[in-house]
C-alpha cells in the first residue's frame, strides 16, 4: 500500500514538473526595482545597463522607481 502511494506521488510530481517546464519564461516584463529617486546615480546606472541586460536575458525589463515608504500624500 505504501509503495503504491509513493508511486502515485512520484507520478504526480513528474506531471507537475512537466507543466512548469512547458511555460514560457518570463510571461511578463521583468521589473527592475531601483529603491532611490529617479535621476540619481543608481537610477542612471540601472538605465545604462538595462538594454544589455534585456538582450542577455531575452526579455523586456522595466525600470521601477517606487516612492519612499515614509512619504505621505500632500494634504
Amino acid at each position: 500500500m505504501r509503495t503504491r502511494i509513493r508511486v502515485l506521488l512520484l507520478i504526480a510530481g513528474i506531471a507537475c514538473a512537466a507543466v512548469a517546464i512547458a511555460q514560457a519564461y518570463p510571461s511578463r516584463p521583468i521589473k527592475f526595482v531601483v529603491p532611490f529617486p529617479p535621476g540619481g546615480n543608481l537610477d542612471f546606472l540601472a538605465r545604462a545597463i538595462q538594454p544589455k541586460f534585456s538582450v542577455f536575458l531575452g526579455a523586456t525589463i522595466v525600470i521601477d522607481n517606487p516612492p519612499p515608504r515614509t512619504s505621505r500624500p500632500n494634504c
